[in-house]
């Protein structure tokens, strides 16, 4: 970094530049020029600019910017990705990215009448690996609906039930594997599928937000995925379609 610092007061000399004309600055062989042409000026610009891009993707809240924001999530909290400390340090400081743990929920601040549809936590933190409605089946890849998105999360990641409810169902489906099925009042349940551990009971009154199981389930048509649903009056709905922005914790 001492180098980098020498190398501009080398090069950025007042006095040369008093009677330069504004053109001749930008020219490939003059000082500015060269200035730019330093490796680690150009990288400094284009992480700077990396920065605010991402800082305002995190200021949407529309339904295609949280997706794009889960994507970010995933890739930037994925193991296998190769992070520079550089990015480290914004995850832990700013623009998310810790684990869900650490995020809290909150809702807008915004008007809701009483029959405004509830808000919904997110249930585990992760990739959406398959989404609602026409799908391709995993087994036979024949067209199918699919009445939720499947999750894709690490080993071992908290379930956390999406709203306040009641839990009415813990049981192991051929299909789904182990599951648990919560009832939220008018209407409205969420159904957790394939998951490794249950740590709830039927009857059980859950909070939003709390842990009621881990990911991890070994279902042959969910592997490695969470299945989530939500039923309205027993109808299917898209969860993205009610999904809660998500707020980083200071």
């Amino acid at each position: 970094m001492k180098d980098s610092w020498r190398d501009l007061e080398d090069i950025w000399n007042l006095e040369d530049y008093r009677h330069r004309s504004i053109d001749s600055f930008f020219r490939a062989e003059d000082q500015l020029g060269r200035i730019w042409k330093k490796r680690w000026v150009w990288q400094s610009g284009v992480t700077v600019l990396l920065f605010f891009c991402l800082l305002f993707i995190f200021q949407l809240e529309s339904p295609p910017a949280l997706v794009v924001q889960e994507n970010i999530r995933y890739v930037l909290a994925a193991r296998e990705s190769d992070l520079s400390p550089v990015l480290e340090a914004m995850a832990r400081y700013g623009v998310w990215l810790d684990p869900f743990d650490n995020q809290v929920l909150y809702r807008k601040s915004l008007e809701v009448g009483a029959g405004s549809p509830e808000l919904l936590a997110v249930p585990v933190s992760g990739k959406v690996a398959r989404g609602f409605g026409q799908q391709r089946s995993p087994i036979d890849h024949s067209p199918v609906f699919h009445s939720g998105i499947d999750i894709l999360a690490e080993e071992g990641a908290p379930v956390r039930a999406t709203l306040p409810g009641v839990v009415v169902r813990v049981e192991v489906d051929p299909y789904l594997g182990r599951l648990v099925e919560l009832d939220h009042g008018r209407g409205l349940t969420s159904l957790y599928g394939n998951l490794a551990e249950v740590l709830v009971d039927p009857g059980r009154v859950v909070e939003q937000g709390e842990i009621i199981g881990k990911a991890g389930g070994r279902a042959p048509s969910h592997v490695r995925t969470v299945h989530f649903e939500v039923r309205e009056n027993g109808e299917p709905i898209d969860p993205l379609s009610r999904m809660a922005p998500v707020k980083t914790s200071i």
